[in-house]
């Protein structure tokens, strides 16, 4: 078989797969449509709010706030609109529009000044926040919140169908890919495909449905359910995202209503159609380039690939035809020409909605070569520091200092320190993925807090001030900029069901730290990790939704790891913050003073200090080793198998190790061996059915009636 035609097979291969495996996308099936005659309305009409952002719309803002207000919607409808820093009279422009539709259009039309862009925010993003919490002072009673953009003008009578779909059908987001403008040469060449393209990605027949688990949404318009935005912690949680649609139909789809699985839907809808056009190729361009990159994860191999991916299944099959002179292989050119008109056939549907002619079709291998080159061009401005420039913005840095997670604040003092160096594994594969954004959200508010407790150079007072200030935002008392991260971990927490007090109990110890210097005994410093330490696992069985009997075991465990964290550092902890967690009456008891810790080597009684805490960590693991098969999870409990086992082993070098004279870790190819080793065994041991048998659980202790908001 020649070379030749090995492509060519592959290539067909792969448009087999695109046209009877990938949902039926080419077909643009999915449309809104009108009412099917006899459906029933609903029985009362919700109340919506519109929420625009705006930012240099003067030209084409008037005719979508006009079609937003002339909505022939049965129920109350309020519009928002975010004038975004415009510089062209973009509000006035609002304003005067709805003032031509007389004056109830008028008073239901609310335009607001968005604050100055924060650290971390996307401007879209920002600006729809802002809009959101205008429109919950507005209209508190609003069931549903339609986000649409201020260059989209829709039909009168859409919002009633929106509505009436996303209630009929109990849907958590309804949303419409909007008729784009095609009237240039490169529209008509660009535009249909880039409809085509996105159907590929994000096949909608699979959104609609939940086994694919497939999101995605068009941000042109989306109809939200708001008790589904509350639970999936609003746009805090996606603030970075330059693909903001996408990331918000993923968040809703994981969180959107309890227990996960948010039901989406996302249409055609060529009755609403995009007031903005692009006259020549660099407008497309522009749009492509800010996102493309960004949709690759910003990943040069996935950049790679999809480049690889696009020749093999869009240039290859025409260039082996217009090649056929060099190869010569009349079987490879005639399979290209074969897989070259299926390809053309598929673009078919998105043609006649944009009115085109069939002979379109042909150009696809074009515009999917533009559109490489374009996704190209994102990747090399983002390595640039230009990435994400869209209307005088660059907000590729937004992005990497946000993430779509918790971005630092003025409150917080970084440490430097990440989950990278801490002694147990945090988020590590073993995680599910889909609980991985909720795990981060909590890292990122216990790693922002513990570096304030634990920063030489604040006073106390300013310690608590700031710890305080975080833990009102995780209470829900405080929702500003500067306790961002804070914020995004309650909504994170409440999305996944998992009580707040998880976090909120952490605070508690570290403001204990910021004051209290010296441990008493061995139960003062136990209570100590009960605030500092527990809080962790706990949090971990809750977002598995594992059985509480499960916490005592979890509980000794976590202790366990505090101690051994605090021994590990004892010497750095007192000359760095005068602080000491052995127990102050086991060193009295040894004639041991606190500046022992100063000394290079640790002298005879402080060793026998050392050694009575490594005991009690010792009864404390005892207690934890029925906790990997107690669990129901098998990923958790090759976990917490992994972690006890890495603390056996740090309890053994620090047994024979001396933390004075030496940092007494476990190197990273000793935690994978051990981890590894553990979390194989766990999992062996489980299929085959040898658990060991477990005792008995004792109660969780009395604090365990947990609050949740």
């Amino acid at each position: 078989m020649s070379w030749a035609l090995s492509l060519a097979l592959l290539s067909l291969a792969i448009w087999c797969v695109l046209l009877f495996a990938r949902g039926g996308f080419w077909r643009l099936a999915e449309r809104l449509g009108p009412a099917p005659a006899g459906a029933a309305e609903p029985a009362a009409w919700p109340a919506v709010a519109a929420v625009v952002p705006a930012r240099n719309e003067a030209d084409v803002v008037g005719e979508a706030v006009r079609s937003l207000l002339t909505q022939d919607y049965p129920g109350e409808l309020r519009v928002v609109l975010v004038d975004d820093h415009s510089e062209d009279g973009t509000a006035t422009a609002a304003r005067a529009a709805a003032a031509e539709l007389g004056e109830p259009a008028a008073e239901r039309l609310c335009v607001v000044a968005a604050a100055e862009l924060p650290a971390g925010w996307a401007g879209k993003l920002w600006a729809q926040h802002q809009g959101l919490q205008a429109a919950r002072a507005l209209a508190p009673e609003a069931a549903w919140l339609w986000l649409t953009d201020a260059d989209v003008a829709h039909p009168p009578g859409l919002l009633a169908r929106l509505v009436a779909k996303g209630e009929a059908e109990d849907r958590d987001l309804v949303s419409l890919m909007v008729r784009l403008r095609c009237r240039t040469f490169w529209e008509r060449l660009l535009i249909p495909p880039f409809v085509y393209f996105f159907a590929k990605l994000f096949p909608f027949a699979w959104i609609a449905g939940n086994r694919f688990g497939t999101s995605g949404a068009a941000g042109g318009c989306m109809l939200v359910r708001r008790r589904a935005l509350a639970n999936a912690g609003g746009l805090a949680p996606i603030r970075a995202a330059l693909i903001d649609d996408c990331s918000l139909a993923r968040r809703l789809r994981r969180y959107g209503r309890p227990g996960g699985a948010g039901r989406l839907w996302l249409g055609h809808g060529p009755e609403s159609v995009s007031l903005r056009g692009y006259d020549d190729l660099g407008g497309i361009w522009r749009m492509v380039r800010r996102s493309a990159y960004e949709q690759l994860r910003r990943s040069p191999w996935l950049l790679a690939g999809t480049l690889v991916g696009m020749v093999l299944t869009y240039l290859m099959p025409p260039g082996l035809v217009l090649a056929y002179p060099w190869h010569g292989d009349a079987a490879a050119a005639l399979i290209g020409l074969l897989t070259w008109g299926a390809m053309a056939a598929s673009l078919q549907p998105a043609l006649r909605l944009y009115g085109l002619a069939w002979t379109w079709g042909a150009l696809l291998p074009l515009a999917a070569l533009l559109y490489s080159l374009m996704t190209l061009d994102s990747g090399l401005a983002h390595w640039r520091g230009r990435g994400g420039a869209w209307k005088g913005r660059h907000q590729a840095a937004a992005a990497d200092a946000g993430g779509g997670g918790a971005g630092g604040s003025g409150l917080e003092t970084p440490s430097g320190k990440g989950s990278g160096d801490e002694n147990f594994p945090v988020g590590s594969l073993l995680i599910e993925k889909r609980l991985r954004p909720t795990l981060m959200a909590y890292y990122a508010i216990a790693r922002a807090t513990d570096d304030i407790a634990d920063n030489p150079d604040l006073a106390p007072a300013d310690k608590i001030a700031r710890l305080e200030r975080f833990q009102a935002a995780l209470e829900g008392r405080v929702e500003a900029p500067d306790v961002a991260t804070g914020v995004a971990a309650r909504r994170a927490l409440l999305a996944a069901g998992v009580p707040v007090e998880h976090a909120w109990r952490l605070q508690e110890a570290f403001k204990r730290d910021a004051v209290k210097l010296r441990y008493d005994d061995w139960d003062d410093l136990m209570a100590y990790c009960a605030d500092s330490a527990n809080p962790v696992g706990r949090f971990l069985l809750d977002l598995h939704k594992e059985d509480r009997a499960g916490f005592p075991a979890s509980d000794a465990l976590c202790s366990a790891l505090q101690v051994i964290n605090h021994l590990q550092d004892c010497q750095k902890d007192y000359r760095q913050l005068d602080r000491v967690y052995l127990p102050g009456d086991w060193l009295a008891a040894e004639g041991v003073a606190v500046e022992d810790l100063e000394a290079p080597r640790a002298g005879p009684g402080l060793r026998r200090v050392l050694d009575r805490c490594l005991a009690g960590v010792d009864r404390l693991l005892a207690e934890a080793r029925p906790l990997p098969w107690r669990l129901r999870s098998t990923r958790m409990a090759m976990e917490s198998a992994a972690i006890l086992r890495l603390a056996e082993v740090l309890t053994a070098e620090l047994k024979t190790r001396d933390p004075l004279a030496e940092r007494v870790v476990l190197s990273k190819p000793a935690m994978a061996w051990h981890g590894g080793t553990a979390a194989l065994a766990c999992l062996l041991r489980r299929g085959l059915g040898l658990a060991p048998a477990v005792p008995a659980p004792r109660p969780a202790d009395g604090g365990e009636e947990e609050r949740a908001a």
